[in-house]
């Protein structure tokens, strides 16, 4: 029983034996052309990744502050890390952002091309514009008169456009006259320096 099982066995595959090559061909080629699609996909994936990173790094390069306030020195640094004096206060603490020397009624410009999302006015900061620029960044201007804005919200601004005047604030009324300049990005504080050259008055 078996052997006529064997014989069977042997004589199929010699009348098939063309067939069966070509089967086994074609399953080892569609293995191949299987393979190679989810290895091309993947390598395309990584390249599109890294297109991405390039366009935000070379974005975000493009992204270059002008003063607010022209030919004006900075007056208290940014300080995350550290504390500084607060003359109002007495306090040794953090700083928001950079205090930036100038007289009340000077000028102060939009950093950068951007849209005006917030005009307000609080009793400790004096009246702050805030702009929306590309990148997840946002300027905040504090301490402006509230009779000088020149903006309101919704307003599309260029770089170094007159937005208001430096007026009074006391949350800092101890130090000299200044305009305090906050830069965000994704809604955290950063150095505004990292995007300004601030020898570029």
């Amino acid at each position: 029983m078996s052997k006529l099982f064997f014989v069977k066995v042997k004589r199929f595959f010699k009348r098939n034996a063309y067939s069966i090559i070509v089967g086994v061909c074609a399953f080892f080629a569609l293995v191949a052309v299987v393979v190679a699609a989810i290895f091309t996909a993947g390598v395309s994936q990584n390249n599109v990744s890294s297109g991405n990173q390039i366009q935000e790094v070379n974005a975000t390069e493009s992204v270059m502050f002008s003063m607010p306030i022209e030919n004006a020195s900075v007056l208290k640094e940014f300080a995350d890390k550290k504390l500084l004096y607060d003359k109002t206060t007495g306090y040794w603490q953090t700083h928001s952002g950079i205090d930036i020397l100038a007289s009340e009624g000077t000028d102060v410009r939009s950093a950068f091309e951007g849209e005006v999302v917030s005009v307000e006015t609080t009793m400790m900061e004096g009246t702050i514009i805030t702009i929306k620029h590309s990148n997840n960044l946002e300027t905040i201007y504090k301490g402006l008169s509230e009779d000088g804005v020149l903006v309101s919200k919704g307003d599309k601004v260029q770089k170094g456009e007159k937005i208001g005047k430096v007026g009074t604030t006391l949350k800092e009324k101890a130090d000299e006259s200044h305009l305090h300049f906050e830069v965000k990005e994704n809604g955290k504080n950063i150095d505004p320096t990292i995007y300004m050259d601030i020898n570029d008055k």
